[in-house]
């Protein structure tokens, strides 16, 4: 894995120097984007509604309880690359040679990007999962940046990597119609996290190879109750970090230059999900789902935290997917072949203080080799 994080964690910082250029002249209305801890292109064609509807390993971090209901007696994804990125990284990376001809066309490339953000993604999750049990391991890496205050712009950089492994459970209740399940993950993250301003840009003053470096357990609960009636009414909840999940400072750096300190903490989280799956004929299906994460956040706008999704799942071959997450047209499909699947995702992400202030439009694509 240690080759992996290398490279994982270089294609994200790729992927920050690259973009440098923009940064500074971008403006944030005010706290930039919800973070997750993982995000797939079957749930956020969904607009982020999934817990109620997943049924492969993804349960592992999406709703453990949801182990109980797999599609298969056994699943796994052997190979399941995946990447995200925004339509401001697409833009640039199609014009870089232009924008880097010479200072007029940079500095006139910038002044068109102000109220952009930059935004990266990169994954490998390769996971086995039966029925009431799984195991997977993973390795995440983000990169975000904005900026705010237009009269004296500051870069607020974030850069993570993270590797580890996850094994959850599922036990069934009342006849199967309630499932509990729970899902612990090792993490060991690296992590950037820093405010840079214009004169550090402009004189180079800054290294994003500086990491925050620790190693943390967490622990995931979900509970899900089945009604057996038409279109199977499902009710979520799931705690995500119970009790919140710290870190416990490394000394040593797989991805950068250690520097002190531990990275930050990955607060508590609950999430209420609903869903049905009304069938169209006998061999295909609707799934339905309206879900509040981070129910308990302190936001302006609860509609922040509002997603909506629907799923038609047709035999043998296609899904497609439609919703809104956080107010914002979400969409998305698989190709699912025997033994591999190609999934796309494009959907918009808030960067303000309240839904449609500002949408930060993204895409991800992932394939898989599995069973």
């Amino acid at each position: 894995m240690k080759w992996m994080s290398k490279f994982i964690f270089q294609v994200i910082l790729s992927f920050s120097f690259l973009f440098q250029i923009t940064l500074y002249s971008m403006e944030n209305p005010k706290v930039g984007s919800i973070r997750e801890f993982y995000r797939s292109a079957s749930s956020m064609g969904m607009g982020n509604a999934y817990m109620s509807s997943v049924r492969d390993c993804e349960a592992l971090y999406y709703n453990p309880a949801a182990l109980g209901r797999l599609r298969n007696k056994i699943s796994a994804d052997v190979l399941n690359p995946q990447i995200g990125i925004n339509r401001q990284i697409y833009d640039l990376s199609t014009k870089v040679s232009e924008i880097m001809s010479d200072n007029d066309s940079m500095i006139n490339y910038m002044e068109k990007q102000v109220g952009n953000a930059q935004y990266g993604m990169v994954s490998l999750t390769p996971s086995i999962c039966f029925r009431d049990f799984g195991f997977g391991l993973f390795e995440i890496g983000e990169f975000e940046a904005y900026t705010s205050d237009r009269a004296n712009p500051k870069m607020d950089i974030y850069v993570r990597n993270d590797y580890g492994f996850i094994f959850g459970g599922a036990y069934k209740m009342f006849g199967g119609r309630l499932k509990l399940g729970i899902a612990v993950k090792y993490i060991f993250r690296s992590e950037v996290d820093k405010t840079v301003s214009v004169a550090d840009f402009v004189s180079n003053d800054f290294d994003l190879q500086e990491t925050r470096d620790g190693t943390a357990i967490g622990i995931d609960a979900s509970a899900l109750w089945t009604i057996p009636r038409a279109m199977l009414p499902r009710f979520t909840v799931m705690i995500e970090n119970a009790g919140d999940t710290y870190f416990k400072e490394s000394s040593s750096s797989l991805v950068g230059n250690n520097v002190v300190g531990a990275p930050s903490a990955m607060k508590q989280k609950l999430h209420f999900g609903i869903g049905i799956s009304p069938k169209i004929t006998s061999l295909s299906m609707v799934n339905i789902n309206i879900e509040m994460r981070d129910a308990f956040r302190k936001t302006e706008d609860y509609a922040r935290l509002m997603h909506i999704g629907a799923e038609l799942a047709l035999p043998h071959l296609l899904k497609f997917r439609l919703g809104f997450n956080q107010g914002y047209l979400a969409y998305g499909f698989t190709l699912d072949f025997k033994f591999s699947k190609f999934e796309f995702a494009s959907y918009g992400q808030e960067l303000g203080a309240y839904a449609g202030q500002q949408e930060d439009t993204r895409y991800i694509v992932k394939y898989s080799l599995g069973f």
